[in-house]
């Protein structure tokens, strides 16, 4: 009874402030207009012959290009972000997230998540990012959906403290539907039944089920005769519903099928050997 009345831990925290971005800006803007005017010094230096080395005006030049280009580029994507980007403070704990936007605040159980789904992705050199797209996608009971991007922070960490959370909550809503012998679909192509799951129109009882999540594919295998694993479906994670709610009911529920079904095995040899 105590945990129900633990004040909340918090997990993660991100903030989006737009005024960073606009004193951002003028800081760019600065430098590319510093260094356009360091272009036009030594153009007038040169012909004023104040400089007499004209390798080391071209030099000096060249330089003040690529630099006003880089940071008049740098400008044009920070002004984008500055119009496009809203103030927001979001923070994961143990029993929920708040998301903190100008005039609203939302404050979500994770209960009352219905869907999610783990759509954001990226190229990473180590733990430094890249290249990132996409976002994590979470629907709320009133069909709310809130996005998590790369623009709000880092998606792995956000994703890495609320999945726990949120799996539990679905494993066990999941769990419930499948005792009351409603299916749940998590992908146009997959299906999960009381009995198993139909993956690509093949349908795989549980005790002949495996299922394993390979980089950013979910890959559902079944058992041979011989014991090994062939695998019939391949679902790229950003299009599953859910995944780790079902990744703990399938986990589950296949180690209690094989568990059945070892014993059945035991007890039939025994009934033939006795």
């Amino acid at each position: 009874m105590s945990g129900m009345f633990d004040p909340p831990r918090l997990l993660y925290k991100t903030t989006v402030r737009r005024g960073l971005y606009w004193r951002r800006l003028v800081t760019l803007l600065l430098g590319a207009f510093a260094a356009s005017g360091a272009y036009w010094a030594l153009t007038v230096a040169g012909r004023r012959e104040v400089i007499t080395t004209p390798w080391l005006i071209d030099i000096g030049r060249l330089v003040a290009v690529v630099l006003a280009g880089q940071l008049f580029v740098l400008s044009g994507i920070t002004l984008y972000r500055a119009l496009t980007r809203r103030s927001t403070r979001i923070q994961v704990f143990d029993k929920g997230l708040t998301w903190r936007m100008p005039l609203r605040v939302a404050k979500i159980p994770w209960q009352n998540i219905t869907c999610v789904r783990e759509g954001a992705t990226g190229i990473y050199l180590g733990s430094i990012p890249v290249l990132q797209w996409g976002a994590h996608t979470l629907t709320s009971r009133g069909g709310t959906v809130y996005s998590f991007s790369a623009k709000h922070g880092d998606p792995r960490k956000f994703m890495a403290a609320a999945r726990p959370h949120i799996a539990r909550q679905h494993g066990i809503r999941m769990g419930r539907a499948l005792r009351e012998e409603q299916p749940v679909r998590l992908h146009p192509r997959l299906t999960v039944y009381p009995g198993g799951v139909e993956a690509n129109g093949k349908e795989i009882a549980w005790s002949r089920l495996d299922t394993m999540v390979s980089g950013r594919t979910l890959l559902i295998r079944q058992r041979k005769d011989n014991g090994g694993f062939r695998t019939v479906a391949r679902y790229p994670i950003t299009s599953i519903d859910n995944l780790g709610g079902f990744l703990e009911v399938a986990q589950e529920t296949i180690r209690n099928a094989q568990r059945e079904r070892r014993k059945r095995t035991t007890a039939a040899m025994k009934a033939v050997t006795g």
